[in-house]
């Protein structure tokens, strides 16, 4: 249920941090270029008749559209999720946009900026994704009607946490909405019998359905592994829908971090859901490529492993960190230095060169930072001049 993000920030003595109360006062700032906004969207009224919001971070193409609509719901971090920055997924937002779609992504209640709490007893699958799958809808009901979308053409994708929740939006006959992808979809708890409970909520969830479905897991998902993900398919399949399930090659260390990876994108999962869309005629083929992701070049100063060229203000935590990271991390990537000591880096999921920047920035001591690898290149100019 966790969301497997590889964002980090790095004091002088490496100690690394999620985001937590530091984030919520110290916004990402919008990607313009990928017409990101944010919205508070509407879902149920509580007993003063206040409708509770949502907060939705929306990414559309240039244009009035019609676009088809993508719906990403995320999983769960660990720990108190009013402290969980909002879901945004840019490298996966951006193969989307380059096809056509416009892109939303709804926080859970509870979640980041999203109005009410979170709360969910111990086993109480089926009561949590009942609720979380019940706004899921009301969202996309709300969505739809904007303007520059194409109420016909939705896709609604959920993650680990959010992917089960998805499959209990799947219950409703929710308009527009012509296939749900489930990637890594479950609920796992550490103090009671959460197997039994998330297959019996497969069943119960099942029983209902009344969307079609794809189910994507690796094989060496370490969190939903595959005997526990065969039970819940054949519980779900019971009732009216009998989704496909594909169980993806291994993935890295831990297959429950490959969505959202554009590896994941390219080698594992895109070429089925490919097909899948393009028969039921949604868009597949890329038509604005100005939305791709963008390398930046190199500046020629070192090369990637020359460590003696890295900057003499880094503490040496974060020059062994830089060394371990370029020999690891995957690509997108990028690492920041700050001329305070202290260093910031993130790989892979969103954003790579904004994030490293913005968490570097988090303990910088009001110094400024400045990136100096992104993806196989240094960027660095080799001075205090920020690329």
């Amino acid at each position: 249920m966790k969301l497997g993000k590889y964002l980090l920030f790095c004091t002088a003595a490496l100690l690394c941090f999620s985001l937590s109360s530091w984030a919520q006062g110290n916004e990402m700032a919008l990607r313009t270029d990928l017409g990101e906004t944010i919205a508070m969207v509407p879902v149920d009224e509580n007993f003063m008749g206040m409708k509770t919001k949502l907060e939705t971070t929306v990414f559309k193409p240039k244009g009035d559209g019609p676009f088809p609509l993508l719906v990403i719901n995320g999983g769960k971090q660990k720990g108190n999720p009013a402290f969980q920055p909002r879901n945004r997924y840019t490298i996966l937002v951006q193969e989307f946009l380059k096809r056509g779609y416009a892109v939303a992504l709804p926080m859970p209640r509870g979640f980041s900026k999203s109005d009410g709490t979170f709360n969910q007893p111990s086993c109480a699958v089926l009561a949590t994704a009942e609720q979380q799958g019940k706004d899921l809808a009301e969202s996309i009901r709300f969505l739809r009607k904007l303007p520059y979308i194409d109420q016909d053409k939705i896709v609604v994708a959920g993650h680990s946490f959010g992917g089960f929740s998805t499959l209990a939006m799947a219950s409703e006959a929710v308009p527009g909405v012509r296939l749900v992808l489930n990637f890594s979809g479950g609920v796992r708890f550490d103090d009671c019998n959460w197997e039994g409970a998330l297959v019996d909520a497969a069943e119960k969830v099942g029983a209902s359905a009344k969307l079609d479905s794809i189910w994507l897991y690796p094989e060496n998902d370490k969190i939903f592994p595959p005997d526990i993900v065969r039970k819940m398919h054949a519980a779900y399949s019971k009732g009216p829908k009998k989704p496909e399930l594909v169980v993806l090659e291994k993935f890295r260390d831990d297959g429950h971090m490959l969505f959202g990876s554009l590896e994941g994108f390219d080698k594992y999962w895109w070429p089925v859901v490919e097909r899948k869309l393009a028969a039921l005629s949604l868009p597949t083929k890329e038509a604005y490529p100005e939305y791709g992701y963008k390398k930046l070049t190199g500046s020629g100063y070192a090369a990637l492993n020359d460590f003696s060229k890295l900057p003499e203000y880094a503490v040496s935590a974060c020059k062994e960190k830089y060394k371990q990271y370029v020999s690891t991390a995957a690509s997108p990537r990028a690492f920041a230095f700050s001329e305070g000591g202290g260093c910031g880096f993130a790989s892979d999921y969103d954003d790579p060169q904004a994030w490293a920047m913005y968490y570097c920035q988090a303990n910088s001591k009001g110094k400024p930072c400045h990136l100096y690898l992104a993806d196989d290149q240094v960027v660095w100019p080799g001075s205090t001049q920020a690329p």
